[in-house]
């Protein structure tokens, strides 16, 4: 499967140890999404290091794109690159956190995917336990994802229920 992913996702799934979860997927990102993870190889250093052992290996592959035009809305340049890069490639799945990100994709009738479904997608096919899944999450807040705890209590006990 082809992958494309912006920053958010792959910073937060190695913040968890849980880059290696894409492992199995050709994985792209655009220039300007690797920019903004060197960025952060002095204040995220451990994060930078793993991410960059990827790229080194091939595992991640880093390609140019140009940006969308005419975007009905203001967006960042990762984001933008990220769609553009999915639509160039035709990526069967984008990798996007952000808000603005995930709607310009779905204009593109692209797939978007955030960083909690690699989480329980894994659950879902039985790679992760249920205390597994749970543990992913909580690593994710306290590493500082972005979303309201009452949602990922609300994932949570749909998928206990499961």
């Amino acid at each position: 499967m082809k992958i494309v992913s912006d920053s958010s996702p792959l910073i937060f799934l190695s913040k968890i140890d849980k880059l290696s979860l894409l492992e199995k997927h050709a994985l792209l990102i655009p220039e300007e999404v690797y920019a903004e993870i060197k960025k952060g190889r002095d204040t995220e250093k451990e994060d930078y290091v793993k991410i960059e052992g990827y790229v080194k290996i091939g595992k991640i592959k880093v390609l140019h794109t140009s940006p969308l035009q005419d975007i009905p809305f203001t967006i960042g340049k990762g984001e933008n690159e990220a769609v553009a890069l999915a639509l160039q490639t035709h990526a069967d799945i984008i990798l996007i956190d952000d808000k603005k990100g995930w709607k310009l994709a779905k204009l593109n009738k692209l797939n978007p995917k955030g960083t909690l479904a690699v989480l329980i997608e894994e659950y879902k096919k039985g790679r992760a336990s249920f205390q597994e899944t749970k543990q992913a999450f909580e690593k994710l807040l306290r590493a500082g994802f972005h979303i309201p705890e009452d949602k990922i209590l609300s994932v949570l006990n749909e998928l206990e229920k499961k």
